[in-house]
């Protein structure tokens, strides 16, 4: 009995450390992801670009407009790309600030000459169609090679379209091929579509 009474003492004894453990692991978690997000915006208020930014793009997902242009018109004063970008999209759409393509365009283009592929598809894709801008199939294709070189599927899709109908370049039908089969192996619908009106498949 005793040996028995001793067994339950002892499992109820490693039960309440095991309990206690995972309390502290709990704990640890919760204070670390409390000081990486004081750290980040300790970091933003010192001026540091990266932090404001990341804080921005926080209140971006969250849809916080208002807070998400302080941070990120702070990141872009320093050039950060991403938050340019960022802006970009905002102004585009009119996302907490008033529609402003002009603005838009401004910021794509600050931020694709540092190499952003987001922005030099935006970019390219607003000169293509000629929103806000003067349409230049150019300047297009000067962006949307960027942004295509770089990955980007509704880049490759555009400029597909370019080569093939010569907008801007050279007219080459396999060129275009080429583009609309590595836009469409990345899940491009109107690529996809664009192939099958040409009787092929990516």
């Amino acid at each position: 009995m005793r040996t028995l009474e001793a067994r339950k003492s002892q499992n109820k004894k490693s039960k309440n450390r095991l309990i206690a453990l995972i309390i502290v692991v709990i704990l640890m978690v919760v204070g670390i992801v409390l000081l990486l997000t004081q750290s980040t915006w300790i970091s933003a208020e010192l001026g540091q670009s990266k932090a404001q930014y990341t804080l921005g793009l926080d209140y971006y997902q969250k849809k916080n407009y208002t807070k998400a242009q302080s941070w990120l018109v702070k990141a872009s004063n320093q050039k950060n790309a991403d938050a340019e970008n960022t802006l970009g999209v905002m102004y585009l759409n009119g996302l907490g600030v008033k529609k402003d393509v002009q603005k838009a365009t401004d910021f794509f283009q600050s931020s694709a000459e540092q190499g952003n592929k987001f922005a030099a598809e935006h970019l390219g894709t607003l000169y293509y169609f000629g929103q806000g801008v003067t349409k230049d199939y150019s300047v297009a294709e000067k962006w949307l090679k960027r942004s295509s070189d770089a990955g980007m599927a509704s880049s490759q899709n555009l400029l597909g379209t370019m080569y093939l109908y010569g907008q801007g370049v050279t007219k080459n039908k396999q060129k275009a091929i080429e583009l609309y089969r590595k836009s469409a192996t990345q899940g491009n619908k109107y690529a996809q579509a664009n192939l099958k009106k040409l009787g092929l498949t990516a």
